[in-house]
């Protein structure tokens, strides 16, 4: 969590130069997060498969242990752009930006809790997953000893959009609770 700029506007900057390519699932975007290390190998959770699993404001809860690594992959077309956000404030919403080329809803509030994790690109074959394309596998962060609290997660993913084209999609959200 050490880059601390605001999400939303990065996000919008995002929007203008996101590359348009072909790609399988309508408005999908997937995710997976896992922390691990203390608790077992499979404490995962994802919006994935199958690819194009619908879309829901409500998210998909996980629970960390102090010591665990949190780390995550995100899904998109093969050399789409991807954000991932996280927020400090994990009441769901479930907030339409009415934005042309972008899909699905944010579920976490905007504003000054609502921070940019990771900016980066899916240069990883999905294996045939979904829409060709994933980040690395990423270290997040290690949940410190006598923390407790949770963290809300969501990407923003270049994906073939159900309108025709290629856009923007929201995953699936993700509720970290520690």
């Amino acid at each position: 969590m050490a880059n601390q700029r605001p999400g939303l506007p990065l996000f919008l900057a995002l929007l203008g130069t996101t590359a348009m390519l072909t790609a399988q699932a309508p408005d999908y975007a997937g995710i997976s997060v896992s922390s691990t290390g203390v608790s077992p190998l499979n404490n995962r959770v994802s919006s994935y498969p199958p690819c194009g699993t619908p879309f829901t404001c409500t998210p998909m809860t996980l629970t960390g242990q102090a010591g665990d690594s949190v780390s995550f992959f995100v899904m998109g077309t093969m050399n789409g752009v991807c954000v991932l956000l996280g927020s400090i404030d994990t009441t769901p919403n479930c907030i339409p930006l009415g934005i042309p080329g972008l899909v699905n809803n944010l579920v976490w509030l905007p504003g000054p809790g609502l921070i940019t994790l990771f900016v980066g690109v899916c240069t990883v074959p999905d294996n045939g997953r979904c829409n060709g394309g994933a980040t690395p596998t990423t270290q997040l962060f290690q949940i410190p000893a006598g923390l407790t609290g949770s963290i809300g997660l969501q990407a923003i993913a270049n994906a073939p959009l159900s309108g025709g084209g290629t856009g923007l999609a929201f995953s699936n959200a993700v509720q970290l609770n520690f």
